[in-house]
C-alpha cells in the first residue's frame, strides 16, 4: 500500500465501494507506474458481462438480456470513445506488471455456453472490423454435447473467443451453504475439461452467479487461477487499483474478485469509466514529482526512471 505522505488516486465511488491495492511494495509500484515502456497512469479496463442478446423488436422480460440495437449502440459508442478489447492474458500482465495495453481497454465477457451462431451474429463482425475479441465464461458441464464443444473449440482456434472457467454445475452458487466437495468440483472440474476440449488451461474463474466465499477464493488460487470475476458493478479497473465492496474485500485477494459492469447499463457506464480515467491522469500528473522524489530517496535498488 502507498505509505502515508504519498497519496493514491481516490475518487468518489459508489456508496460502500473503496479502492483496494494488491501490490504492497511502494518502490515496485512506482517503478512499474513510471516506466515509459509500460501503460501510463489513467489506463483503465472496463470488464462487461453479457448474457443474451435479443433480436430487434423482441420483447425482453428478464434483467440480463439486451436488444441487438442496444448492443450495436454500445459497440459503436465504445469504438468512438477509443476503446479496444484485450484478452484475459493481457489483463493478467497489465495488473501484475503494468504492461502496455490500450489506454481505454474493454473486456467483453459472455457468460454461459453459446453456439457458433451467437458469436457469428454479434461478435465476429467486430473481430473482422476492429479485431475485437470476446471472453467466454464457459460451463464445463458433462451434459454438453460434442457438437457444442467442437463449435467452441473452433472458435477458440480462430482467435475470436477466449474461453475461461465458469464452473461445472454452475446453477448452484458457491456460497456458505456449498460443501467443500462441491466447491472443489466447480473450481477444479473445468481445468481438465478445457484442457481436453480446448487444449488450454483456464487462468480466470468467473464466479457462477457472481457468488464466492473466502475459502473458494483461496482454493481457486491454489488451483492456479490468476484472476476471478464477480457480478458486482463496482467500477473500472486500473493498475494496482481495484474498486471493491465489503463482500469482496472480505476475500482478501482483490485480483480474484474483480468487478464487472452489467451489459444492461454498460452504455452509460462507459462514459463514467472515461471520467475516472481522465481524473486519474490529472491526479498522477500532479503526483509525479512526489513519486519520483520518493523513488530517488528510498528505491536505490530499482532501475532509474526518467528524470532520475
Amino acid at each position: 500500500m502507498i505509505p502515508e505522505g504519498l497519496p493514491d488516486f481516490k475518487p468518489k465511488l459508489r456508496f460502500g465501494v473503496s479502492v483496494s491495492t494488491y501490490l504492497q511494495n511502494t518502490c515496485q509500484v512506482l517503478a512499474l507506474r513510471w516506466n515509459p515502456a509500460n501503460s501510463p497512469p489513467g489506463t483503465l479496463v472496463v470488464p462487461v458481462m453479457f448474457h443474451s442478446i435479443a433480436k430487434s423488436g423482441h420483447l425482453i422480460t428478464d434483467t440480463t438480456t439486451i436488444s441487438a440495437d442496444y448492443f450495436n449502440h454500445f459497440v459503436m459508442h465504445a469504438y468512438q470513445l477509443g476503446f479496444e478489447t484485450i484478452t484475459v492474458t493481457q489483463l493478467v500482465d497489465f495488473l501484475n506488471h503494468n504492461i502496455k495495453i490500450p489506454p481505454r481497454s474493454l473486456l467483453m465477457i459472455v457468460d454461459d455456453r453459446r453456439t457458433d451462431h451467437y458469436y457469428q451474429t454479434y461478435f465476429a463482425p467486430l473481430y473482422q472490423s476492429y479485431h475485437w475479441t470476446v471472453t467466454n465464461a464457459w460451463i464445463s458441464n458433462p451434459s454438453t454435447s460434442a457438437d457444442l464443444w467442437d463449435e467452441n473449440a473452433q472458435l477458440e482456434k480462430s482467435g475470436l473467443v477466449d474461453h475461461q472457467a465458469h464452473g461445472v454445475i454452475h446453477n448452484i452458487p458457491i456460497n456458505d451453504q456449498a460443501t467443500p466437495a462441491y466447491i472443489h468440483g466447480e473450481i477444479y472440474g473445468p481445468i481438465q475439461a478445457m484442457l481436453d476440449h480446448f487444449g488450454k488451461r483456464p487462468i480466470a474463474f468467473i464466479w457462477p452467479q457472481g457468488q464466492f466465499t473466502p475459502y473458494a477464493v483461496k482454493l481457486a488460487r491454489q488451483a492456479g487461477y490468476e484472476l476471478g470475476f464477480t457480478a458486482y458493478a463496482r467500477g473500472p479497473i486500473m493498475f494496482n487499483w481495484i474498486p471493491l465492496g465489503s463482500i469482496e474485500q472480505g476475500a482478501a485477494d482483490p485480483l480474484m474478485v474483480l468487478p464487472r459492469y452489467w451489459s444492461t447499463s454498460a452504455l452509460a457506464d462507459l462514459d463514467k469509466a472515461v471520467g475516472y480515467s481522465q481524473a486519474a491522469q490529472v491526479f498522477y500528473a500532479g503526483q509525479k514529482q512526489a513519486d519520483l522524489a520518493y523513488y530517488r530517496q528510498y528505491c536505490s535498488g530499482y532501475p532509474p526512471l526518467p528524470g532520475q
